[in-house]
């Protein structure tokens, strides 16, 4: 199509300077397919007679390109039904996310391989879906446990739920729930200890403010500061190890910074070099270690309970 198109232009611009007007490439295109000239100039040129191959695209549309994606999207999900199907024991994990309120599903599954003797746990995900209530008649239709109280509740939780319609499914409890709810409360227990964790967020959001500041912390030290997290307490085990290890020595290293960045890491040193601070950050560092040693023990995958 490239050389059909230089060929065009290229008469196009002789014609144009014989006759004295300007005459577009298309103009010249269509003129030689009414005289029937087109023929004859690809018996000259073969590069003209040039075309693109069938089952190429030169254009692809939004909807088309969507109504591709929602076939090999039900494709897919057909074809992960059918190994589900055949699978004797199976599980249906969900998650939910708070901030953006979905929840995103995945099924664990064994494949036992008769012929070859082999037997396989697999894990494939299958969708994303929007909630809008998070009580047990919301999420009465999810095999999936943790001691969350909409989940453990005897009398109205979704275990309870569930055995009415199937006595027979068990309880699969999430032994990291508990131990992240452990550390959850022990860090809102005290006043001490919750403004401890408000300055490790406060050194988070200072670095991450400006992209100077976050590549400059990077290249300072080794490990990278992490905001602290509810449900995923080995991202405030960084964020402590971090402080611990590395960040005194390099927050007032901002001469280059502007006023009010300078004053934020005054304020931020402040009150990194209080007492209470100082004093919780070599306790918590200690906790958040063995927490995150016994989260890492707990999922791995070739743990047999």
């Amino acid at each position: 199509m490239d050389n059909r198109h230089r060929t065009t232009s290229s008469l196009a611009q002789d014609v144009s300077s014989v006759s004295g007007k300007s005459i577009s490439a298309q103009t010249v295109h269509q003129s030689l397919n009414q005289c029937g000239l087109h023929g004859h100039i690809s018996r000259k040129k073969p590069l003209f007679t040039t075309r693109k191959p069938l089952g190429s695209t030169s254009y692809l549309s939004p909807s088309v390109q969507n109504a591709f994606i929602h076939i090999l999207a039900v494709s897919v999900k057909n074809s992960l039904f059918r190994c589900i199907q055949k699978a004797c024991y199976y599980a249906l994990m969900i998650d939910t996310n708070p901030d953006q309120a979905q929840m995103s599903q995945v099924m664990q599954y064994v494949n036992i391989d008769f012929e070859k003797m082999a037997v396989c746990v697999s894990e494939s995900f299958l969708s994303f879906s929007q909630i809008s209530q998070k009580d047990a008649t919301g999420l009465v239709k999810i095999r999936c446990y943790d001691n969350a109280a909409v989940m453990a509740r005897n009398i109205i939780g979704v275990q309870h739920r569930i055995k009415e319609l199937n006595s027979k499914i068990l309880s699969v409890n999430c032994d990291n729930h508990p131990l992240n709810l452990i550390g959850l409360n022990a860090a809102k227990s005290d006043i001490p200890v919750i403004l401890f964790f408000n300055v490790i967020d406060l050194l988070f959001a200072f670095f991450s403010q400006s992209t100077r500041l976050w590549e400059k912390l990077k290249h300072a030290i080794p490990l990278v500061l992490r905001s602290p997290s509810d449900t995923r307490w080995s991202a405030r085990t960084d964020a402590v190890k971090t402080v611990v290890n590395f960040l005194n020595e390099h927050l007032m290293d901002n001469g280059d910074e502007t006023a009010d960045t300078f004053c934020d890491a005054v304020n931020l040193l402040n009150r990194i070099l209080m007492f209470n601070f100082l004093e919780l950050i070599g306790f918590w560092n200690w906790v958040l270690a063995r927490i995150n040693r016994i989260q890492q023990w707990l999922q791995d995958p070739e743990i047999n309970f």
